[in-house]
């Protein structure tokens, strides 16, 4: 399972992002750090704990060590598209490179170090080599952020990166390589970076310089003046006419067209949307937002191998919501590939729901955001404003399918029936606009504020929560899949009060072993927790379980 989960995650990976495979970040994330949050989610699911040697860390005492503070640091920043607040990236950055730091330390120690040989063929073995492989991709995407925030040293070691692969035959590293030295060599430098400002485009802008550089090489190669030999006609004695060199033209070779995205895709943003946009202005903001995914068949991501497996490890972390996850299952049919699909669940405040909605996100492998309903009084927070207009900007749902370079995403929609606004006056009710997303015919040519054009939203799986879904319109309620769930019951202890100790014990940094229950304990918690109901009451009782310990997280020396 490990080596599937690291093979998976290749594509995230820092070498994805330099051969052009991959997205680079672009100006409109919240913040640089956004391709390190993609890579450590795909290749670790759950929290790996430190020191503590399991099969997703190769068995490696260390490498779970920085892959735990790796993925605790991912989780401390918003993915996109929520804006991060300054001070968190700050902490942020420089938490990162103090990992990158320890973890180049750590590589060099095992290169320098004996090799682990298996006796039977005197080769180093595999579990071996995927532990550098890990800490060096580990090493590689923080590079790709720290270069993101204008950091030389950064571009300098994916520059030499680059061109190591190049120098073994790796393909598709040469037009990184030459843009980020023509970067480095520029007086100007990278630029200026603030934080909780977007990345600064460094690498998108090294792989457009070197692309331009290798065509005007190939151009001036296919213009080259012929040789003697190439002149001269060996059949015929005499004079040979030359040609006018003067009158040849200079050929642009473009760079050839990116290859189409292997199995089933969809182009979500035509072609010709930025089009519509008016002035060239609008039109260049447009192709900058948009990037690769203009005209692109996005692909889909598939459904699960196996969907008994996927829900019953849902299953197993929330068993009062397995309606819910049954729900979710029933929505995609016999597709391959994860498509369209509304599900609404609704229940009591704290019976985690909001949690569920992530975990099926995640366990999914599709693409996420949350957006708070609760917290909108009109509809452009959720459906964008008009590129016309100077505050014009894309609906949530846009910037995660334009992010993610995927076609299949999930957009959950929290708290559905508190949102505010007002049809007539007032910016508009967004519960109005969900008509068209939630309707697959309209989904698949949903015409756009932002964009003044249509665009293809038809796979996109929509998750809400509500206490009470009796409020919302229903036109509305006729289009979703309303599951009813309770609360978690009594008997749900040994499963949840475990997991909110280890999540205690993150919120204040302590070590998640700190956070281990005992019988006494779980019984005890059992007895208070006697009529189940909201999480958050249990939460409260497991933190004052910690604080009882007459040696628990509150008395033992942070870290």
């Amino acid at each position: 399972m490990n080596a599937d989960a690291l093979d998976r995650a290749e594509a995230f990976s820092a070498l994805a992002i330099l051969r052009g495979l991959r997205k680079a970040p672009a100006h409109f994330l919240c913040h640089p750090f956004v391709p390190a949050i993609h890579y450590v989610m795909r290749r670790w699911e759950t929290h790996p704990l430190p020191g503590v040697p399991t099969a997703d860390v190769h068995w490696h005492i260390d490498l779970a060590t920085h892959a735990s503070e790796a993925w605790a640091l991912c989780r401390s920043l918003p993915s996109v598209p929520v804006r991060a607040s300054a001070a968190s990236v700050e902490v942020a950055h420089a938490k990162f490179e103090d990992l990158r730091s320890r973890l180049v330390v750590r590589i060099e120690e095992i290169d320098n170090g004996p090799f682990l040989l298996d006796l039977e063929d005197d080769r180093t073995t595999v579990e071996q080599e995927n532990v550098v492989l890990d800490f060096v991709r580990l090493a590689q995407i923080i590079d790709v952020c720290l270069a993101e925030t204008g950091d030389r040293d950064a571009l300098e070691r994916l520059a030499s990166a680059a061109e190591r692969c190049t120098a073994l035959r790796a393909t598709g590293f040469l037009a990184f390589s030459n843009g980020a030295r023509s970067l480095l060599a520029h007086p100007e430098g990278l630029g200026t970076w603030l934080p909780g400002r977007a990345p600064l485009c460094v690498i998108q802008r090294s792989l457009d310089l070197g692309r331009d550089i290798l065509g005007m090489r190939a151009a001036a190669a296919k213009s080259a003046r012929p040789t003697h030999a190439e002149e001269m006609d060996d059949d015929r004695p005499g004079p040979v006419a030359r040609p006018n060199l003067a009158a040849v033209k200079t050929v642009p070779v473009m760079p050839a067209p990116a290859a189409e995205p292997q199995g089933p895709g969809v182009v979500v943003f035509p072609a010709d949307a930025a089009e519509a946009a008016g002035k060239g202005e609008n039109k260049r903001e447009i192709e900058r937002f948009l990037g690769k995914a203009l005209g692109a068949r996005l692909p889909l991501v598939p459904v699960p191998d196996d969907w008994n497996a996927w829900e019953a490890k849902l299953n197993g972390e929330s068993p009062w919501l397995a309606p819910f996850h049954r729900a979710v299952r029933l929505s995609q049919g016999g597709r391959s590939h994860w498509g369209g699909g509304v599900v609404c669940v609704e229940g009591p405040p704290g019976a985690g729901k909001s949690r569920g909605v992530r975990r099926v996100a995640e366990v999914s492998g599709l693409p996420y955001a949350r957006f708070n309903c609760e917290a909108t009084s009109d509809n452009a927070g959720l459906g964008g404003t008009s590129i016309r207009w100077l505050s014009g900007h894309p609906s949530i749902l846009e910037r995660l399918l334009a992010t993610s370079g995927l076609a299949s995403v999930c957009l959950a929609l929290d708290e559905l029936e508190k949102a505010g606004g007002a049809r007539r006056g007032g910016g508009g009710d967004p519960l109005d606009l969900l008509h068209g997303w939630f309707e697959a015919e309209t989904a698949r040519a949903w015409r756009s504020t932002y964009l003044l054009s249509t665009v293809d939203v038809s796979n996109t799986l929509f998750l809400c929560t509500a206490n009470d879904t009796s409020s919302i319109p229903g036109s509305l309620r006729d289009r979703m899949t309303i599951v009813r769930v309770g609360g978690p019951l009594p008997e749900h202890v040994g499963v949840l009060a475990p997991a909110l100790a280890r999540q205690a014990c993150r919120d204040l940094g302590e070590d998640e072993r700190f956070g281990v229950l005992d019988g006494d304990e779980i019984a005890a918690l059992s007895k208070a927790w006697s009529q189940g109901g909201s999480i958050r009451r249990l939460r409260r009782l497991v933190d004052m379980a910690l604080q009882a310990r007459e040696s628990g997280p509150a008395a033992l020396p942070r870290h």
